[in-house]
């Protein structure tokens, strides 16, 4: 049987893929259930490098929170979300750092902050504010997902300045309240689809919101790369 030959329109996505983000490199501070989250999905999408920082390890919790496996229990975090990713791309470069963030740290394409307590937001947002290219600070409480960005100058003072209006007791009002595996991968969705278009040189949303229990979903401003 001679073999058939069908005319395709390229894959967009493959395009960006092979033109875009294989030199980009990427920091995921937390790799809880959002961080991992999103270095799965920056790895899939072809990422060439990658940081992780999380001081903790994978608890029997997180399995059902966070989607590790059951041989994960016991491990770092960052060992286990890096064997993930290696699975999909033996080849990536990844560093997975079992401390604190650095403020040391060489910069990256890219920093996402995915960390409960917003003093540590502060702390690594203050650490990088200047030199970071791209910023997702990406917060989940319960079912509502929360991800501002900052990219340039006006983005980046604006962040700030909604940062310091964050009381500590909405951090830590429902912090042990679960927070399921499918809402972390909406958050984590959406703070990697701003990096996409960022990368691309297209319109970002600075700041997004969605209720995923009622549905609802809040754009607050709207920013050009």
């Amino acid at each position: 049987m001679a073999a058939r030959t069908t005319n395709r329109r390229p894959d967009p996505i493959a395009h960006f893929v092979a033109n875009s983000l294989q030199d980009k490199s990427a920091t995921v501070v937390g790799a809880g259930a959002v961080g991992r989250q999103i270095a799965i999905q920056l790895v899939a999408l072809g990422i060439s490098q990658l940081r992780v920082f999380d001081p903790g390890i994978v608890e029997p919790r997180h399995l059902l929170l966070g989607g590790f496996r059951a041989d994960d229990v016991g491990r770092p975090k960052v060992d286990a979300v890096g064997d993930l990713c290696h699975q999909t791309n033996p080849l990536l470069d990844f560093t997975g750092i079992q401390a604190r963030f650095s403020t040391r740290q060489m910069m990256d394409s890219a920093v996402f902050c995915c960390v409960d307590k917003f003093a540590e937001r502060r702390r690594v947002w203050r650490a990088v504010e200047t030199r970071c290219p791209f910023w997702a600070d990406v917060h989940v409480v319960e079912e509502l997902v929360r991800v501002l960005i900052a990219h340039d100058e006006p983005s980046r003072r604006l962040y700030g300045a909604t940062l310091e209006k964050f009381p500590e007791t909405h951090a830590v009002k429902n912090a042990h309240a679960p927070v399921l595996i499918s809402t972390s991968a909406v958050a984590a969705s959406l703070a990697v689809y701003q990096f996409v278009r960022y990368v691309d040189g297209l319109p970002l949303y600075q700041d997004v919101s969605f209720d995923l229990a009622a549905g609802r979903l809040h754009i607050a401003d709207t920013k050009h790369a």
